[in-house]
């Protein structure tokens, strides 16, 4: 607990820095305070050096921040760290007060990456889709963040877990992401990759021997859950649930990976398709129908 007359609340306000959004105000504060969690850091409020002298802060929690600075965390009683926490307050013209609390979210520990290999997973609603997802991933791994630092299975869980899976589908069987960028590097370039699966998903038309196709789904499955010290074998059979993927059969991706590996991380999301419908400039506009 910190004492009153420290200062540790900073005030600040998005107004003086953007100007007023009206009914857009509270939601601009609130992606003002999540960002500041996000960097750790509280941004100044301009404008704001010469302070009103009925306001009184001294001897009070708070403080005006007039510069940037590092969001520190409070610590409590037994000296561990709190997270961070802010009040954010929206006031409408008609004297409306909205105020809600927000506190950030602590920082997960990383899973180490122990199996063998993996399964990644890609798709699209379109071939075009789909290739530009690829292209958006490849990047993704090589710019802002380092590749030692991402985990595969939790690339992996994102991918398998929090995306949907549409029509034009890739799978790939990898040992880390060094190994998958180098593998997504060589699909797009139209190079031949080992151990990646693609197809087109005809939900019309099944194959005759689909029930065969669920057994060996189900028998996989069951192989991958128990874990094998056999890395060849699991291999295999990663191999095979890859194959079942590209030809369009459902998997319960949940009670494929351990409690430990169900971790999400940001990742490139579904592309717009960039497609304009403008009317044609060398036809007449029809007429308006009066009624």
């Amino acid at each position: 607990n910190q004492k009153l007359s420290e200062g540790y609340c900073g005030i600040g306000s998005v107004k003086t820095n953007i100007g007023h959004l009206e009914t857009a105000a509270g939601i601009a504060s609130i992606i003002k305070t999540v960002l500041a969690m996000k960097h750790k850091v509280l941004p100044a409020s301009l404008h704001c050096q010469e302070q009103n002298p009925y306001i009184e802060l001294s001897g009070s929690p708070f403080y005006i921040v007039k510069e940037k600075q590092e969001w520190t965390q409070l610590k409590d009683e037994a000296g561990e760290s709190l997270p961070r926490r802010a009040g954010v307050s929206s006031f409408g013209f008609g004297g409306s007060n909205a105020h809600v609390v927000i506190e950030e979210y602590p920082e997960q520990e990383s899973y180490a990456d122990t199996k063998p290999c993996y399964l990644i997973t890609l798709s699209g609603k379109t071939e075009g889709v789909l290739r530009q997802r690829q292209v958006d991933l490849l990047s993704w791994l090589e710019g802002s963040i380092q590749t030692d630092s991402i985990s595969i299975s939790s690339l992996s869980y994102t991918l398998n877990v929090g995306r949907s899976h549409f029509k034009y589908r890739a799978a790939w069987v990898v040992r880390d992401v060094l190994d998958f960028k180098e593998s997504l590097k060589r699909v797009l370039e139209g190079n031949q990759v080992k151990h990646y699966f693609s197809g087109v998903v005809d939900k019309q038309n099944k194959p005759d021997d689909d029930a065969i196709y669920e057994k060996v789904l189900e028998e996989t499955l069951l192989e991958l859950r128990k874990g094998s010290s056999d890395h060849k074998q699991y291999d295999r059979n990663l191999r095979a649930l890859a194959n079942l993927y590209a030809k369009g059969y459902s998997i319960d991706w949940d009670c494929f990976y351990d409690v430990a590996e169900k971790r999400r991380i940001p990742l490139p999301t579904y592309p717009f398709t960039k497609t304009s419908y403008w009317l044609p400039h060398d036809k007449p506009l029809p007429k308006m129908i009066k009624e």
